[in-house]
């Protein structure tokens, strides 16, 4: 477990902002277990706020794409199909998850730009990538970061090495 205090106002906010999230996007951030409660209490000197502090799950960062691969095995497969080395997981992955979080809900054929993010590591051409994408795609994994991605506005090429990581569950969290 790791304890949370906030030194302030915006610390407890953001502590607050985590527990909903947690709760929003079950399994995808780390469990919040409790938190302060707040006091009405007149002679308390502080009376402190329901999220002065935290207490959630320790999260262990991703450190490699290798500890990356078991958690995207469709997308980690066709990597090894077309010769794309597995060291590149997190860059790859961070293209697809944005291509696939800008286009949410969309059928949007891949364009110029995208191709050309992935192409020096993919290179089997649109053909190549676009397989890519339907591979990493069938991943629920993806799926649900893809969907974290559009709605919360990150950043999704921020999303792999060292901003993932591992709970002690050993799923993978943001």
């Amino acid at each position: 477990f790791v304890v949370k205090i906030a030194r302030g106002y915006r610390g407890s906010m953001m502590n607050e902002s985590e527990s909903n999230k947690q709760l929003e996007f079950e399994g995808l951030f780390p469990k919040v277990h409790h938190h302060g409660s707040g006091s009405e209490e007149k002679d308390r000197p502080y009376k402190g706020s329901e999220y002065d502090w935290i207490v959630m799950d320790k999260v262990l960062p991703i450190k490699s794409g290798r500890s990356l691969i078991q958690f995207f095995p469709k997308l980690s497969r066709e990597m090894e199909e077309q010769s794309v080395s597995r060291i590149f997981i997190s860059s790859v992955l961070g293209r697809l998850l944005h291509w696939s979080s800008h286009n949410e809900g969309g059928k949007e054929k891949v364009d110029f730009l995208f191709i050309n993010s992935l192409k020096s590591y993919v290179h089997t051409g649109e053909e190549g990538i676009t397989k890519l994408l339907i591979s990493a795609e069938k991943d629920p994994m993806f799926r649900r970061l893809s969907m974290l991605s559009a709605k919360l506005g990150i950043d999704a090429k921020d999303l792999g090495v060292g901003n993932l990581g591992t709970n002690s569950s050993g799923e993978l969290v943001v």
